[in-house]
């Protein structure tokens, strides 16, 4: 893959260039870093006090929170409070693309992008096994399996990318 093609390219340098990146900026801390901050935070109490300073704890975001984090396990009855794992699977799509660009495109990429995407998943159904966070074990049962079928694809992804040639010769695709 090839990022740039031109090395002399300048960046920033016209003023509608850096209102686009601007306007991209905050629609990325909009869209993709404040709700997951937000469901991971909310259920402290302090955090809750600091949107009353503000004035945003209102009514309609302790309605919109309670739809996300009513299946969770609250704290009460003795166990351990969960609502925050309503922001679990959105760090894990961020996990995710972190883990897509950084190891990029070169000639192990392909096995080094399966192996910790695995490795992530692995690491999130252990989570998910310890903690157990929903009120119904059913939907933990779930998220488990769910969890375990994408191990097993991207197992079976990466397996498919070994191919030998007509005279017996290991190929390896590289992107």
């Amino acid at each position: 893959t090839i990022l740039l093609y031109d090395g002399t390219l300048g960046f920033f340098k016209s003023k509608k260039q850096i209102w686009l990146s601007i306007l991209a900026i905050l629609i990325f801390i909009i869209f993709v870093v404040f709700p997951p901050l937000l469901l991971l935070l909310y259920p402290w109490r302090r955090f809750q006090r600091l949107l009353s300073n503000f004035r945003l704890h209102r009514p309609g975001l302790i309605i919109f929170m309670d739809t996300f984090q009513g299946c969770y396990k609250d704290g009460s009855n003795g166990t351990r409070d969960c609502r925050c794992f309503s922001a679990f699977y959105f760090i894990l799509r961020i996990v995710g693309c972190v883990i897509y660009v950084l190891l990029g495109c070169n000639i192990f990429s392909h096995f080094s992008v399966q192996l910790s995407v695995q490795a992530v998943d692995t690491i999130s159904i252990l989570i998910l096994l310890y903690l157990k966070p929903y009120k119904n074990s059913l939907y933990n049962n779930l998220d488990i399996t769910i969890l375990l079928d994408c191990i097993l694809i991207s197992s079976l992804y990466t397996n498919s990318s070994i191919i030998t040639n007509s005279s017996g010769a290991i190929v390896v695709k590289v992107c």
